[in-house]
């Protein structure tokens, strides 16, 4: 029994000391330093090992052979869980999470996907083998445990000794660990059982503060109408890239911090930057909501962590379009079946889907995930839009750039590399639309990313953005004839949920916003301010807010939503509150 109990602890220290390994790694990469990081996880980390302590030497409290065979097999589980969320942490820099297992426990084949292209690195081979071992661990401890009766004499007066100190190093309060020097960084340092407790999916909002919400909301804005302002009717193709994690810093142009995208940047000299532009969300699904629907992606008491089930489609963009005569088509670099997402988009009102291919006969059950290049999707649009007369609608999802980062062709790792493969990608469809007179004929091409690139913030990008920095994505526009862009306009905060109603205002006759959003071809309409939803990625009971210059913190709580702030509300703060809560509601905006 006591080979056992020294194997299982030898293997949770491993675990810990892999960790802190990975976690300086990724400081180290881009923050320049990673001391506070490493040791902050070896901090935490120490509850897994107390924990995991106490739990075995709780079973030797007493002579019930179930009772601590269950104790054993607990400590066995414990470690099973600290490692896979090491494998997790090393292959997505995310963590494990009940909400991520929720909404992508069933993705198996793109996990496995996953898997096999991050296995060239020795931090990910090493983390599967120790994955392997404490999974075969689980399974094995309880014939083993059978086999091996317990001690005849229960060792109460070792544990009368020992658990005390275990428990109070499991549940110790690290204040220290608490300060906002850790920042984004804290959630990756954190061990896992502190996350599950501190950054889990909000609770649902309580019967009584719904009840006089829906009274409230619905005697507060019974005037807040559409505007609808007549369109510029242009009726020329659309052509909207949405890049996988592409991002403000990426962008020399935008953020003046990295050179990595120089030939997006030139081919859109001549056309509008918007340089104050945000994401609403911090993942794939979350920025495809926003994009695609004009609402902020909120996860509903309804709906659970499926975002899409909870973004509505009635004046999505491809609904708005079809109203002007658009086809609509959306090109996918990565399999549809992901995360349903080939049922949510003919909900919103796309006609054609296009993407990789399943085999004859294969189901989603057993699909193999699927993800084309980025020339592949480039090549596949083009002949797609070859095939279809004006007015055409195509939003083109792009894959490349997503981690484990890699350039396509030279096989090169590396953020910068796998943008630098982004970058030639879309500057060849780029001068493809050229040679096809897509321009000429009145075609509009508009680039933003989904979400900021998941990767650490550098001191310089903290710098330059402050809090916001977790949001800031960049929008390109071109088009031919399109007038001087103006200063204020480059300068004005818009976000992603703004494109529908742009994109119909440019292609039709007219276009109706909401009283929260914003027309980015509005060249000098004055316009109120008002604040920006972005949900985060390291704390999912909190969205950052944002209104002009400040960042307000909000708490997605039983009560609604909870601004924290010590000084007065800015203006638009209590009307974006109002819809947060309207969201997670599933009631109608304003």
């Amino acid at each position: 029994m006591y080979p056992l109990i020294c194997f299982k602890i030898l293997l949770l220290i491993a675990t810990v000391a892999l960790r802190s390994t990975a976690i300086t790694s990724l400081t180290t990469t881009y923050l320049g330093e990673s001391g506070r990081y490493a040791s902050a996880a070896l901090v935490y980390d120490t509850r897994w090992i107390a924990l995991c302590g106490l739990l075995m030497l709780l079973s030797y409290a007493t002579r019930n052979r179930w009772v601590w065979g269950c104790l054993q097999w607990l400590s066995g589980g414990v470690i099973a869980l600290a490692v896979l969320d090491l494998y997790i942490f090393q292959t997505t820099w995310q963590r494990l999470s009940w909400d991520g297992v929720i909404t992508f426990g069933g993705e198996w084949s793109a996990a496995v996907d996953l898997f096999v292209k991050n296995l060239h690195k020795p931090d990910v081979l090493a983390c599967s083998a120790l994955l392997g071992v404490a999974l075969l661990l689980l399974l094995a401890e309880p014939v083993v445990l059978w086999r091996l009766p317990p001690l005849k004499s229960p060792r109460r007066v070792y544990v009368a000794l020992g658990s005390p100190a275990l428990l109070a190093l499991a549940v110790a309060p690290t204040p220290w660990l608490e300060s906002r020097a850790l920042g984004t960084i804290k959630p990756l340092a954190v061990d896992v059982l502190t996350y599950q407790w501190a950054y889990s999916t909000p609770p649902a909002v309580d019967a009584a503060t719904k009840a006089a919400f829906i009274e409230r909301y619905a005697a507060l804005h019974p005037a807040a109408q559409p505007q609808c302002p007549a369109g510029w009717s242009r009726q020329g193709h659309v052509v909207l890239v949405i890049m996988e994690s592409l991002s403000s810093h990426h962008s020399l142009r935008v953020a003046g911090l990295h050179d990595w995208t120089p030939k997006i940047d030139e081919i859109f000299a001549p056309g509008w930057t918007f340089k104050n532009f945000y994401a609403n969300g911090f993942r794939t699904d979350l920025g495809l909501a926003a994009i695609l629907t004009g609402v902020e992606p909120v996860a509903g008491d309804a709906t659970g962590s499926s975002i899409y089930l909870n973004a509505p489609g009635a004046k999505a963009l491809p609904a708005r379009l079809r109203h002007h005569g658009y086809s609509t088509h959306f090109i996918s670099g990565s399999s549809l079946f992901f995360l349903d997402i080939d049922q949510w988009l003919p909900g919103i009102g796309f006609e054609h889907l296009h993407g990789p291919q399943p085999a004859p006969g294969e189901t989603k059950q057993n699909y193999a995930f699927q993800v084309w290049p980025d020339q592949q999707t480039y090549d596949a649009t083009l002949k797609i839009m070859q095939q279809t007369p004006a007015p055409g609608l195509f939003v083109v999802n792009t894959m490349s750039s997503h981690m484990p980062y890699q350039h396509q062709e030279t096989l090169e790792r590396g953020e910068q590399a796998a943008m630098a493969y982004a970058d030639q990608a879309f500057a060849d469809f780029y001068r493809q639309l050229e040679r096809q007179g897509f321009f000429r004929q009145g075609g509009l091409l508009v680039l933003t990313g989904d979400h900021r690139s998941m990767t650490p913030i550098s001191a310089e990008e903290r710098d330059r953005y402050g809090a916001s920095a977790p949001a800031r994505v960049p929008l390109f526009v071109l088009a031919e004839n399109l007038p001087p862009l103006s200063v204020s306009l480059i300068t004005t905060p818009l976000q992603q949920a703004d494109l529908p109603a742009s994109l119909e205002y440019w292609a039709g006759s007219s276009a109706c916003l909401q009283w929260r959003q914003r027309n980015i071809f509005a060249l000098s309409v004055e316009q109120p301010q008002r604040c920006i939803v972005h949900m985060r990625g390291d704390n999912q009971r909190y969205l950052n807010i944002f209104c002009g210059e400040r960042m307000v913190e909000v708490e997605m709580s039983a009560q609604g939503a909870q601004a924290t702030t010590d000084q007065q509300q800015p203006p638009g703060l209590s009307e974006a509150l109002d819809d947060l809560i309207a969201r997670r509601l599933g009631m109608q905006l304003h």
